[in-house]
């Protein structure tokens, strides 16, 4: 059912924090909710990999990524992984481009422990504000 956020109890860890501000920017905002709240990096980063470690195994066919769009579209390109049997794959057929308010990423149905989403590119230090996972049994795509 696309209703339930199997991130629902995930944590989240980041290479890289604006400022070591973790309360303020780190990537726990991305779990939490709340539009209003965000991750950042430094203004001279650009590039960032964020790992969500899942409340036990989940099996997931969409990634919901969103950009704390108030500060404008920055991300570039992105790459998501996930963490299936103890080894990282490639999912949602390789690298894509921007984010922006909010972007679907539709992929095969897998079971993984972990999802990494790497920023490879943005105009600007990422600012990033909602990540959910969905399992969509209903369209059939």
């Amino acid at each position: 059912v696309v209703a339930t956020n199997l991130a629902d109890g995930a944590t989240a860890t980041a290479s890289s924090i604006r400022g070591n501000y973790a309360e303020k920017y780190g990537p726990q905002h991305l779990l939490d909710g709340d539009p209003d709240t965000y991750f950042a990096t430094g203004d001279d980063v650009k590039t960032v990999d964020i790992e969500f470690t899942l409340a036990g195994a989940k099996t997931f066919n969409r990634v919901q990524l969103q950009e704390y769009i108030a500060l404008g579209q920055r991300v570039e390109s992105f790459e998501i992984q996930v963490h299936v049997n103890g080894t990282w794959q490639s999912w949602g057929n390789g690298a894509k481009t921007t984010i922006g308010h909010k972007r679907i990423v539709l992929g095969s149905r897998v079971t993984a422990d972990a999802v990494r989403l790497s920023v490879k590119s943005a105009l600007a230090c990422p600012v990033l504000s909602g990540f959910a996972l969905y399992d969509d049994t209903v369209s059939g795509l």
